[in-house]
C-alpha cells in the first residue's frame, strides 16, 4: 500500500512538473520587426513596436494608451487579452509570435521573433 502511494505522489509530481515545463518553454520577450508595426487604414499612420514578454506562461505587453494588457497562455500557446477597448490575441509557435492588436477600429497585424 506504501509503494502505491509513492508511485502515485511521484506521479502527480511529474505531471505538474511537465505542466510547468510546457507552460515555460514560452518564456522570453517577443519583438516587432525593426521600425515596428503599421495599423490599419483606421489608425492613420500609427507605429508602435511594443514587446511581448511572456514569463511562466503569462503574457504582458505594456502600451502607452491602454496601459499593461496581461493574460495566461493556453497549454498550446493560444493567448487572448480583453483589457477595456484593447484585444490584444494570438498564438506561440516555436520562437514566433503571430496575432494581432486590436484597439477599437484599429488593427495591428503582429509577427513578432523571439
Amino acid at each position: 500500500m506504501h509503494n502505491r502511494l509513492s508511485l502515485l505522489a511521484a506521479g502527480v509530481v511529474l505531471a505538474c512538473a511537465s505542466g510547468t515545463q510546457a507552460q515555460t518553454n514560452f518564456d522570453g520577450v517577443y519583438r516587432a520587426p525593426q521600425g515596428g508595426v503599421t495599423g490599419n487604414s483606421a489608425c492613420g499612420t500609427t507605429r508602435f513596436g511594443y514587446p511581448v514578454r511572456v514569463s511562466n506562461g503569462v503574457a504582458s505587453m505594456q502600451t502607452v494608451s491602454q496601459g499593461e494588457l496581461q493574460g495566461r497562455l493556453g497549454p498550446d500557446g493560444s493567448l487572448r487579452i480583453d483589457h477595456g477597448p484593447a484585444v490584444l490575441a494570438g498564438k506561440i509557435t516555436g520562437n514566433q509570435f503571430t496575432g494581432t492588436y486590436t484597439v477599437q477600429r484599429c488593427q495591428f497585424a503582429l509577427n513578432y521573433t523571439k
